[in-house]
């Protein structure tokens, strides 16, 4: 008897902590993989480009494998658990515990690690955060053992369970010494140029996002949200994350020549989304550098990529309390902070850039400012996106941020990102 087959889910309330879920097929890196690789990304790594200079280096005669394509063919097979992911929200210790070469065969194994029940608005479709420990061997050996955390939809008629594990921040301190194990044995460093030094780079080449379902494809990404534009949140189709990255690396390899291969990704945290035909634009920072006492050194590289969007009616509102302004920390701090950030936008715009969102200043008093500032403006609020209120920022204390009823939304992973990731 011949049965239907749909292929659907998984979704949240489908999968359970310690779930191993079954793997997509193996896939074997040849030329083709390579070359679509290069033409989506335009990265500019020496070793992946050319076999004479890999075997120089290598002292392997086949090429060597770019470490994003590596990366995302691992991504793309871990989508057996995200096929219906509304975001990804950060991946985590990415590292590559050795070089792969073209010729070398992928296999990945997905399993839940941790599970934690998302808050919704009233009528939201419920969801939750799934973090995923992702494991990929080539040839049998591990050289990939990492995490993501994925943004799930319940599926209709289901319900939530009550998980509610820590899956933890998006990244920890960075510890540049960490990497040297992963420095690989046996390179050449005579064979390649030396690094010159710099602090900080922008690359003067804008990049145009293009390929994205081709590339969802090859590197079999099952998210429905990348080849489906109606399953998304948004009016346009959702670009896969690991598209971006990769497009911020071959920027990276525009910026500087002289890198020999990416041992890993530190942190990533995507802060905004990215739809087909955006033109993107990079800069990179330079955090943490170690010589290694083999003819290599590590770089630790922040990088950082905008959109370049023309102007939106799209609002962020700030407010701060003005019915204490005697009281310095609550809330003249706020007043001066609100204050400072009007000017510096103003600063932004005459320099010729272009913000994403306009930005709303609001000073007024508590609970009854805002009343009267909605009941006044109810026409105006469509516009708004995000907003935010300052209060309390003057005193010695750490920096804490109070998150949406959501608890994900697009300001607070934003603000996240930048609490966790800035230092200074």
């Amino acid at each position: 008897m011949m049965t239907s087959i749909h292929a659907d889910g998984p979704y949240y309330d489908w999968l359970t902590p310690g779930q191993q879920l079954t793997p997509q097929h193996a896939v074997t890196l040849d030329d083709g993989l390579a070359a679509l690789y290069l033409s989506v990304t335009g990265e500019a790594l020496a070793l992946p480009l050319s076999s004479p200079f890999t075997q120089a280096v290598t002292g392997k005669p086949n090429r060597l494998a770019s470490a994003g394509l590596v990366v995302n063919l691992s991504i793309g097979q871990s989508t057996v658990a995200t096929r219906r992911a509304i975001a990804n929200l950060f991946y985590r210790n990415l590292r590559l515990l050795r070089p792969v070469h073209i010729g070398e065969t992928l296999h990945t194994v997905v399993t839940i690690k941790a599970m934690s029940d998302a808050s919704s608005k009233p009528g939201q479709p419920l969801r939750g955060k799934a973090l995923l420990g992702i494991t990929t061997t080539a040839d049998g050996e591990v050289v990939l053992d990492y995490e993501r955390c994925a943004l799930l939809p319940v599926s209709e008629g289901g319900s939530l369970a009550g998980h509610s594990s820590d899956v933890g921040p998006a990244d920890s301190p960075l510890d540049t010494s960490s990497y040297v194990d992963l420095v690989p044995s046996g390179w050449n460093s005579e064979a390649f140029p030396l690094t010159d030094d710099w602090s900080t780079a922008t690359d003067g080449t804008r990049d145009h996002v293009d390929l994205a379902a081709p590339f969802a494809r090859a590197t079999h990404n099952r998210a429905i949200v990348h080849r489906d534009e109606t399953a998304s949140v948004y009016a346009k189709r959702l670009v896969y994350g690991g598209h971006v990255v990769a497009l911020a690396q071959a920027s990276l390899t525009r910026c500087l020549p002289h890198i020999a291969t990416v041992l890993a990704w530190h942190s990533c945290s995507h802060t905004g989304p990215t739809f087909e035909g955006e033109l993107l634009s990079f800069s990179h920072r330079l955090v943490g550098e170690m010589a290694t006492g083999t003819g290599w050194t590590i770089q630790a590289v922040e990088v950082t990529g905008s959109a370049v969007r023309p102007e939106s009616t799209d609002e962020v509102l700030i407010s701060c309390h003005t019915c204490h302004p005697s009281l310095c920390n609550d809330n003249l701090s706020g007043i001066a902070l609100a204050t400072y950030l009007a000017r510096h936008i103003e600063q932004i715009k005459a320099s010729g850039s272009k913000p994403r969102y306009s930005y709303r200043f609001l000073f007024i008093p508590g609970t009854i400012g805002s009343i009267t500032w909605l009941a006044l403006n109810e026409a105006k609020t469509q516009n708004i996106k995000h907003g935010l209120v300052v209060v309390c920022v003057g005193d010695a204390g750490k920096f804490s941020y109070k998150t949406s009823r959501q608890g994900d939304a697009l300001i607070d992973r934003a603000a996240k990102h930048v609490l966790t990731s800035k230092k200074e």
